[in-house]
């Protein structure tokens, strides 16, 4: 099985998260168990270029990736990367693409279609309700300019969540849709207990971009009573602010009188994170909407029992006793912030190693990565069906 993997950008970015990461994790597992996999993308890093070589096939940390040079100060446009799609996908079994509002997507669509081979697009939340209607105005320009014929090419949705996969289907009833997660490292349990070690203040923890769509100015407001009654414990804000909304959110913290209380602490990576991750009493994400939430998932494997809102698909963790799933209301927010900082250090213990042995169980990489191989395996066989009864 030979697959080709189209993405605006990859790892080694730190200005883009989530999806590159996820993508780089699976197919360094998926090339352990035995899969041909390739990724082509740009060297964009936002504003920045990566420190890669360009132009040419190179590997990142055993995954064979080509890096089209970028024109232009930032974005995604690079005439190589286009061309390596065509060239690549000759050669390929499958073609999957990330992001659908991306030039990528109609070249690989019409390098699928002249090579008969079937295309599989991961949307990342791009036909949630409240996605759809972001930037509407520049998606119907995309969509008239050959992005709605690529889109009628994919032979395959691969989503990452049950609420994805129904939103998808809304679109797109009659295509064929895969459901299969982001996984997770699973941290040592000697690293853990090495991280959980020594003097921390106790701290609650969001942990992603600092953006408006996280709801983050409703964390603050529901912080803010709890704070009052609790003068030991503050709230960590961890993550790049690509947006620029730092400075909102610490005129609002000291609006409410919390300036001592939250601390915005930049991007976290490595070591740095995951000492933060196991010794939070608990993570919080508010996000309006979000297609996985990559957050939740390592809170848990690092055994943290989250909070999150009804906006994200993590209802498994409050029927698994494991975390708050709750209204994205103050109200329902503050209540579950508040019970989180009241109840014993063991019962938030006991919380957050059911969580971890939930990712052990459903989210390992290794069995993401098998659960992938079988999605498109089906695909591809799928493809070869319908051509042999045309």
């Amino acid at each position: 099985m030979r697959v080709l993997h189209v993405i605006g950008t990859y790892p080694p970015t730190t200005a883009y998260t989530g999806p590159p990461d996820a993508i780089h994790r699976l197919y360094q597992e998926m090339i352990l168990q035995g899969t041909d996999v390739r990724v082509v993308t740009t060297d964009t890093d936002r504003t920045q270029r990566l420190p890669v070589v360009t132009n040419r096939w190179t590997e990142h940390q055993g995954v064979p990736v080509f890096y089209g040079r970028r024109w232009g100060w930032s974005g995604h446009f690079s005439p190589s990367f286009l061309r390596a799609i065509v060239r690549s996908a000759r050669r390929s079994d499958l073609v999957h693409v990330t992001a659908v509002y991306g030039w990528w997507l109609p070249v690989a669509a019409a390098a699928c279609w002249r090579n008969t081979i079937p295309l599989v697009l991961s949307p990342r939340g791009s036909f949630a309700p409240e996605a759809l209607a972001w930037h509407s105005r520049k998606k119907r320009v995309f969509e008239s300019l050959g992005g709605n014929v690529a889109l009628r090419a994919v032979q395959a949705f691969h989503a990452t969540t049950p609420q994805e996969e129904a939103h998808i289907r809304a679109l797109f009833p009659t295509v064929h849709v895969g459901c299969v997660p982001n996984g997770v490292d699973i941290p040592e349990d000697a690293k853990l207990r090495g991280w959980r070690v020594g003097p921390s203040e106790p701290f609650l923890l969001f942990l992603g971009r600092l953006h408006t769509h996280k709801n983050l100015d409703l964390l603050l407001r529901a912080w803010a009573p709890v704070a009052r009654d609790n003068k030991m414990l503050s709230l960590c804000l961890v993550g790049p602010d690509d947006e620029r909304i730092g400075e909102q959110l610490r005129q609002l913290a000291s609006d409410l009188g919390l300036e001592r209380r939250i601390h915005l602490l930049g991007r976290r990576d490595g070591e740095e994170k995951s000492t933060l991750l196991a010794r939070a009493r608990a993570l919080v994400l508010p996000s309006k909407s979000e297609n996985f939430g990559n957050a939740v998932a390592e809170a848990l494997a690092h055994g943290t029992p989250v909070i999150t809102t009804t906006g994200t698909p993590w209802s498994e963790a409050l029927s698994r006793g494991c975390g708050w799933w709750v209204e994205p209301s103050e109200v329902a927010l503050g209540a579950a912030l508040r019970e989180a900082t009241e109840l014993p250090s063991e019962r938030l213990a006991e919380m957050g190693a059911r969580g971890r042995v939930w990712m052990q169980e459903a989210f390992s990489w290794p069995a993401i990565a098998a659960r992938m191989r079988a999605f498109y395996a089906e695909v591809i066989e799928r493809a070869r069906s319908a051509r042999s009864a045309s």
